[in-house]
C-alpha cells in the first residue's frame, strides 16, 4: 500500500485543484489558459501513474503495461513543454502585455507539437529494459525525457535570470520554487526509482502556483482583489462624486443666496405693483433653479444609499389639500383647469413618508404644469383594500390634457436627463430629473408607478403605494401636531457675528435680519473672527461659514475650542448642502446648520432657538413706554 502514498495524495490535490479552477469565474488570459492545459496535463499524469503502479505490481509483462509508460513519459514531456511555453507568457505580459504575446504563443505552440511527436516517435522505436522489482523502467527513453526535461529546467531558469528586473518578487519567487522541485524530482525520480518522486514534484509545483502567484492563477484570489479594487475604485469615484457635489452646490447656492434673499426682502417693502410683479417672477425662477439642485442633490443621496424612508402617521387630506394650494399657487394665471377631487374612503389617518409623497405627487404635477398648454390638469386621490391587514393601496393620479408621449418613450422617460424627445416640446426646457426621482422614490417606498398615454392627448402617471393604517385617530394626530404659526421674532439688542468670505452674502444675511433688532457686527476673513474672539468680544450668536480661504469654518471653532474654551453657540452657514452634511458639522462641533440660500423661516426659528423670542416682552415694554409718554404729556 505505501507505494501508492504519494500517487493517493498527489491525486487528492489534483481533484480539489482542478474543481475550484475551473468551475471558478476567470477571465481567459494567456497564463489562466495555459495553467489550466497543465492542471489536466498532471491529472492525466497522476491517473496514469496509478495504472503503471498496478500494471508493473500485476502485469509487468504486458503490452499495455509498456504503452501505458511509454503515455507516462509523453506526459512528462508534454507537461516541461507547456510549462516553458507559460514561462514564456508569463514573462511577456508582465513585460509587454496580453496584448503582445500573441505571436509568441503560436511560437511556442509550434515548438511544442514539433517536440511532441519527436519524443513519441523515439518512444515507439526504442526498447526498454524494465524490472518487476520497480516501477520505473530505465534504457534510452527513460533517459531522454529525463534529459529534456532538464534541459528545459535551464530554460525556465534562464527567461527568469534574464527577465529578473522585470518580474515582481511575487512571481519570481515561486516560479523559483517550481523549477528547483521540479530539478530535484527529476533527479530523484531517475535516480532513485522506487521513490516516484517525479508526479508529486509537478502537482507540489501546481498548488504552490495555485496559492502565491496571483492574479493569474488563482482564479478565487483574483476575484476577491478585483472585487477588492472595484470597491476601491467605486468608493473613490463616491468620493469624487461628493466632493463634486458639494462644490456644484456651493457655487450654485452662493449667488442664489444673493438673488433669493435680496428679492424675498424686497417683497416685504412697499414697491410699485409691476416692479414686485417681477421680482416675484425672480424668486420663481430662482426657487425653480434651486429645485433643480435638490433634484440632483436628491438622486445623488439615492444612489449612495444615503436617502432614507422616514415613516410618519399623516393626515392624508392634509396632504391632498397642501397639494392642491400649492398647485393652484403654480397654475397663476394660466388657463388651465384645474380639477381635483378625493375619494371619502381614504382612511383620515395613514403610516408613511408624507414628505416623499409630497415630493412624487409636486414632481408629477410639475411636469404636467409644464407639458400642458391647454385643457385640464386633474389629479386624484383613491384607495383600495389589500389582502394584508391594516394596509391600503393609496392611488394618486396626475392627469393633464397636454401633448401626450410617444409609445416609444415609455422606457426612457424615467431615465436622468432624459427630457421627452418629441417634436411638441422642443420649447420646453428642464433636465429630466423630476421623473427619474420620482421612479426612484416610489420604487424605494416598495410602490409601482404606470404611465398611460396617447400621443397629442394627453397623459396619466399613477401612482400606487403600501400605506399602513395608522391607529391614531384624526383629532389625536391633530393635538400631537404643532400648530403652525408665523414666526414673529424680535430682538433685544442681542449680539450677532456673522463670518463669510462673500460680501455679497454678507449684505444678504444684514437684509434679512434687519427687522430684529440685533447688534450684528459682520467679518470676511476667518484670521479676523479668531483674533475678535480671542481678543474678548463677546457674541451671543455666531454664524461661521465653512467654504473660507486660509482656515475653513471647522478649523475655526477647532481652534477656538481648543485654546480659550470657547463655548458659543455657532451656526455652520454654509451652501454645501448635499446628504450628510448636517451631521458631520454638528459632529464637527456646530450648535446648528443653516443652508444657503438662506430660508426666513428657519433663520427665524434658529433665532428663536438660541437667542429666545423677546416679542412678547418687547410688546410689554413698548406699552409701558407708551403709558409713560402718555402720562408725561397729560401732566405738561
Amino acid at each position: 500500500m505505501s507505494v501508492y502514498y504519494f500517487s493517493i495524495i498527489s491525486l487528492v490535490y489534483m481533484i480539489l485543484i482542478t474543481i475550484a479552477f475551473l468551475t471558478k469565474k476567470k477571465n481567459l488570459t494567456s497564463e489562466n489558459i495555459i495553467f489550466s492545459h497543465l492542471i489536466l496535463i498532471v491529472l492525466a499524469e497522476v491517473l496514469l501513474d496509478f495504472g503503471n503502479i498496478y500494471l508493473s505490481r500485476n502485469y509487468p509483462e504486458s503490452i499495455i503495461y509498456k504503452y501505458c509508460f511509454r503515455l507516462y513519459l509523453i506526459f512528462i514531456i508534454y507537461y516541461v513543454l507547456v510549462f516553458t511555453e507559460y514561462t514564456i507568457s508569463l514573462v511577456q505580459t508582465e513585460v509587454e502585455g496580453e496584448e503582445k504575446i500573441i505571436k509568441q504563443n503560436r511560437l511556442c505552440n509550434s515548438v511544442m507539437v514539433f517536440m511532441i511527436f519527436w519524443a513519441i516517435l523515439i518512444v515507439y522505436i526504442d526498447q526498454f529494459t524494465q524490472s518487476a522489482s520497480h516501477f520505473n523502467s530505465r534504457g534510452f527513453v527513460t533517459t531522454i525525457t529525463v534529459t529534456m526535461s532538464m534541459l528545459l529546467l535551464v530554460v525556465w531558469m534562464a527567461i527568469l535570470i534574464i527577465n529578473k528586473k522585470k518580474l515582481n518578487n511575487q512571481k519570481l519567487v515561486p516560479i523559483t520554487i517550481v523549477i528547483l522541485s521540479g530539478t530535484i524530482g527529476a533527479c530523484a525520480q531517475y535516480l532513485y526509482p522506487n521513490y516516484r518522486l517525479i508526479v508529486p514534484a509537478f502537482v507540489f509545483s501546481l498548488v504552490t502556483l495555485y496559492f502565491t502567484i496571483f492574479p493569474l492563477e488563482n482564479p478565487d484570489v483574483k476575484m476577491v482583489n478585483e472585487m477588492e479594487k472595484a470597491k476601491k475604485e467605486a468608493d473613490q469615484a463616491n468620493k469624487s462624486k461628493t466632493e463634486y457635489l458639494s462644490n456644484v452646490s456651493h457655487e450654485i447656492r452662493t449667488p442664489l443666496n444673493a438673488i433669493l434673499g435680496f428679492s424675498q426682502s424686497m417683497l416685504e417693502e412697499d414697491i410699485d405693483d409691476n416692479v414686485k410683479e417681477e421680482v416675484e417672477d425672480i424668486v420663481d425662477a430662482s426657487e425653480i433653479l434651486l429645485e433643480i439642485v435638490n433634484e440632483i442633490l436628491d438622486i445623488s443621496k439615492i444612489e449612495s444609499n444615503k436617502l432614507e424612508i422616514v415613516n410618519v402617521d399623516y393626515s392624508t387630506e392634509k396632504v391632498y389639500k397642501s397639494l392642491v394650494s400649492m398647485t393652484e399657487g403654480r397654475l397663476g394665471s394660466r388657463q388651465l383647469q384645474f380639477i381635483h377631487n378625493y375619494a371619502n374612503d381614504i382612511p383620515p389617518v395613514l403610516l408613511g413618508d408624507y414628505v416623499r409623497i409630497k415630493q412624487i405627487v409636486v414632481n408629477l404635477l410639475t411636469n404636467a404644469i409644464k407639458y400642458t398648454d391647454q385643457g385640464f390638469i386633474k389629479l386624484s386621490f383613491s384607495s383600495e383594500r389589500t389582502e394584508e391587514e391594516n394596509t391600503i393601496k393609496l392611488r394618486i393620479s396626475v392627469t393633464d390634457s397636454g401633448i401626450g408621449i410617444k409609445e416609444e418613450y415609455f422606457d426612457k422617460i424615467f431615465s436622468k436627463f432624459n427630457g421627452l424627445e418629441l417634436q411638441k416640446d422642443v420649447a420646453i426646457e428642464g433636465t429630466g430629473l423630476g421623473l427619474s426621482l420620482t421612479k426612484k422614490l416610489v420604487d424605494m417606498m416598495g410602490g409601482k408607478i404606470v404611465v398611460q398615454s396617447k400621443y397629442g392627448e394627453g397623459s396619466t402617471f399613477t401612482v400606487i403605494l403600501n400605506q399602513k393604517i395608522s391607529e391614531k385617530t384624526l383629532e389625536e394626530l391633530e393635538l400631537e401636531t404643532p400648530k403652525a404659526t408665523k414666526n414673529s421674532f424680535v430682538g433685544n439688542g442681542q449680539r450677532i457675528l456673522i463670518v463669510d468670505d462673500n460680501a455679497v452674502n454678507l449684505k444678504v444675511a444684514l437684509r434679512l435680519m434687519k427687522p430684529y433688532n440685533l447688534d450684528i457686527e459682520t467679518l470676511t476673513s476667518s484670521k479676523d473672527c479668531i483674533s475678535k474672539i480671542v481678543a474678548g468680544n463677546k457674541y451671543d450668536l455666531v454664524m461661521l461659514d465653512d467654504m473660507m480661504p486660509e482656515m475653513s469654518g471647522v478649523e475655526v471653532l477647532k481652534y477656538l475650542k481648543e485654546n480659550i474654551g470657547y463655548n458659543t453657540p455657532t451656526i455652520a452657514l454654509t451652501a454645501n448642502a448635499i446628504s450628510g452634511m448636517k451631521e458631520k458639522y454638528l459632529n464637527d462641533g456646530f450648535t446648528d446648520y443653516l443652508s444657503k440660500p438662506i430660508d426666513k423661516n428657519i433663520l427665524e426659528d434658529l433665532l428663536i432657538k438660541y437667542l429666545g423670542n423677546t416679542s412678547s416682552t418687547s410688546k410689554e415694554a413698548s406699552n409701558d413706554i407708551k403709558e409713560t409718554v402718555n402720562k408725561v404729556v397729560e401732566e405738561v
